[in-house]
């Protein structure tokens, strides 16, 4: 029988090469002593255990660089091109990966998602509820058979509570559980990073969605003073934000001028949508009326603005007037508007106001009032975004200064009293951002206009398409095609803002929402009938649904819906189809429509 001593000898050549030395073996045998053969026995025990320790350290090591490369996969997460629900569901991979779990699920109020077979990922899920709908959420282990629960509640800082956990089989350590503990710290982390971005897309979507909109009330306001012999008019808005509820409008009927200067209550984006339902009722009401009857278009302003105004709780200073040229005459009503003001070669004269603004009550109070102007006499209107401008101290420019600045303008041009003006405001209110909307409306009696008159209207044609690329700027360009088309017609000034404002819309919706800043074009058609407009829109972009569209609720804000409300109120009729792979609008109004 081999002694334990004999066979670690022979182990021991074996290992070291030495050939030659096992023939003496067992003539060794009786030299070895019995201690020796022991020693070596216990090296060889050793040299194994190394090796068994050498070939773990390397396992160690190896599961510490996959550690590592998770932890790295962690910091690699894009949140930037990934949605919150990405987000997460990546961060449940590489968790699992990590923590050697059979499955993990991250829990929250609105939301479960698991990683892990469907089994696994059930049960956790129904712990991790368990243990959420009990008081006191803290770190907690659950076993049940072979299978461990750890649970982990994320951080929050809005009292949200949200778990993240994982299932392993088999027991688990101190090291599992602060591997968990800083797992959460990393995973609420890069959920909230996730969450921010996609909220701060969301605002730069209602930003894109308010600078439309906004664009398209400014688009409201005429783009030049009016052709009338006998005067001259200069008028210029500047709103405190991208858009703002001053406004003016006007429309000339047989050589006299109807118009229209005012301010709706508040400001930004809500007051111009207001704004341009207001420009759309003046117009309306002007072309039925004569200067002298300003008084009546009043009372159809009151009659059909007062339900609308006061629903949404906001109300408008106005100043509606009629001007003759032929004699001079002004038809003013005054509905809380300030600053009025008349300048004549005696001196500067407030018109007051006659009653409140509009929707403020159901019917008009008070009567117009009639002033004849010399020549080189002065209506100037401002808003009181111009006498409220402060400077550095918060000193106002105030509406006496105002007014006195007036009398030594008597009988200059109407352009150079509107910049002397709006200079004088700027210099006082020097690196002080306005306020509020600033306009200003001046009306110089005599001599001919400063304006160009229109182009010969006998040459306009009745029939009109243009093709342009779906962009801003490209539509921009329809304003001065929709005026040759229907510049032949006896009240244009009339039409042109409202259907202007319209097709505008229309094609801007074209832009962002069916071809969605990718390229494309948009087919425009015009045809004048008598009395009658159509226009028809074409595209090839996305499907318009129309089901998806929430129409406004007065006094409700919201982000979407405007557009379509504003066009059918602009024209009388308002349709949309699909034809094949294109979308068709078709829009028709009467020049001469109530």
């Amino acid at each position: 029988m081999t002694r334990p001593a004999d066979r670690a000898l022979q182990t021991l050549l074996a290992a070291t090469g030495m050939d030659a030395a096992r023939g003496a073996v067992d003539g060794a045998e009786a030299a070895v002593s019995s201690e020796v053969a022991e020693a070596i026995a216990v090296l060889v025990s050793q040299v194994a255990d190394a090796a068994v320790f050498r070939d773990e350290l390397v396992a160690a090591l190896v599961e510490t660089q996959n550690q590592l490369l998770s932890v790295y996969a962690i910091a690699q997460i894009q949140t930037a091109s990934m949605t919150p629900a990405e987000v997460e569901s990546r961060l449940l991979e590489v968790v699992a990966d990590l923590t050697k779990a059979d499955a993990v699920a991250l829990v929250t109020p609105a939301v479960t998602r698991t990683h892990g077979s469907d089994a696994d990922a059930r049960w956790l899920e129904g712990q991790v509820t368990g243990h959420l709908d009990a008081p006191g959420i803290a770190p907690a282990q659950v076993e049940e058979g072979d299978r461990t629960a750890l649970i982990w509640p994320l951080p929050s800082d809005d009292g949200v509570t949200a778990a993240l956990a994982l299932l392993r089989r088999g027991p688990t350590d101190t090291g599992l559980r602060k591997l968990m503990s800083f797992l959460v710290e990393i995973v609420a982390s890069i959920r909230t990073r996730a969450f921010l971005q996609e909220e701060q897309i969301r605002r730069a979507g209602i930003a894109r969605e308010h600078e439309a909109a906004s664009r398209l009330a400014q688009a409201a306001l005429p783009s030049r003073p009016p052709f009338l012999p006998g005067c001259e008019i200069a008028e210029s808005t500047r709103p405190a934000r991208s858009a703002g509820g001053d406004f003016y409008t006007h429309v000339v009927v047989d050589e006299n001028l109807l118009f229209a200067v005012g301010d709706v209550a508040g400001k930004g984006l809500p007051a111009a949508l207001v704004m341009t339902k207001v420009i759309a009722a003046c117009m309306s009401a002007f072309a039925s009326h004569r200067p002298d009857q300003i008084g009546d278009v009043a009372a159809q302003l009151c009659d059909e603005l007062y339900p609308y105004l006061s629903d949404v709780g906001l109300f408008v200073t106005v100043l509606l007037g009629g001007y003759v040229p032929g004699t001079g005459t002004l038809f003013l009503f005054n509905a809380g508007h300030s600053p009025t003001l008349i300048v004549t070669a005696e001196g500067t004269t407030t018109v007051k106001s006659v009653m409140p603004p509009l929707g403020v009550l159901p019917t008009p109070s008070g009567k117009s009032v009639e002033i004849r102007l010399r020549h080189g006499d002065l209506l100037v209107v401002g808003s009181d975004g111009l006498t409220e401008q402060e400077d550095h101290a918060g000193r106002l420019f105030g509406y006496d200064r105002f007014t006195s600045m007036l009398g030594p303008l008597h009988g200059r041009k109407a352009s150079d009293v509107s910049d002397h003006l709006l200079r004088l405001v700027d210099e006082h209110g020097r690196d002080v951002p306005a306020s509020d909307d600033q306009t200003l409306f001046v009306l110089r009696h005599g001599d001919g206009a400063e304006a160009s008159p229109p182009g010969d209207s006998s040459r306009v044609p009745v029939l009109s398409t243009t093709t342009l690329d779906a962009t801003h700027l490209a539509v921009r360009a329809l304003g001065p095609w929709l005026a040759d088309l229907c510049g032949h017609l006896g009240t244009a000034d009339v039409l042109l803002p409202q259907l202007g404002l319209a097709l505008h819309e229309v094609c801007v919706n074209v832009v962002d929402h069916g071809y969605g800043g990718t390229p494309g074009t948009i087919t425009v058609s015009g045809r004048v009938d008598g009395p009658t407009v159509h226009l028809e829109v074409r595209d090839r972009g996305r499907e318009f649904d129309e089901a998806s569209v929430v129409r406004p609720t007065p006094g409700v804000p919201q982000i979407r819906g405007y557009g379509l409300m504003l066009v059918e109120q602009l024209v009388d009729s308002v349709d949309y189809l699909r034809d094949g792979d294109e979308n068709v609008w078709r829009l028709t109004t009467r020049w001469d429509r109530p």
